[in-house]
């Protein structure tokens, strides 16, 4: 008399899934990359710094010198002519960088972004 071990179970083998259609060739979508935008927010919060070193480049100076210190000055609220640590200085560039950013931010989540690009608007949300 023969008879089979209580620890071997035999299972059916697992059932093979259909593989997955592909999408007719009409309405493959090739190159639906996203085209870069330019957010009109973020760009106006640059001018008073763009500003400020256009200034400072018609004072005299060079360039460099213009570009260097007027970064130093509007970003950082460090005056490197007069040594000296001031927040008023970041008015000219990190305040409405940061507040383009918000607003930027804010036209997102209101879809004005959206509204723009249904519109055929090209290059440009808020």
């Amino acid at each position: 008399m023969v008879t089979a071990s209580p620890l071997v179970i035999q299972t059916a083998a697992p059932a093979r899934r259909a593989p997955a259609r592909r999408a007719p060739a009409a309405r493959r979508r090739f190159g639906a990359k996203a085209k870069p935008k330019i957010s009109l927010a973020v760009v106006a919060g640059l001018m008073p710094q763009v500003q400020h070193i256009k200034d400072r480049y018609n004072g005299g100076g060079g360039i460099v010198n213009a570009i260097s210190k007027g970064l130093q000055t509007g970003m950082l609220g460090y005056n490197p002519d007069t040594k000296v640590w001031a927040i008023g200085n970041a008015k000219l560039g990190i305040i409405p960088l940061v507040a383009g950013i918000g607003v930027h931010k804010l036209a997102g989540k209101l879809g004005i972004n959206r509204a723009l690009a249904k519109a055929g608007i090209p290059f440009v949300n808020v």
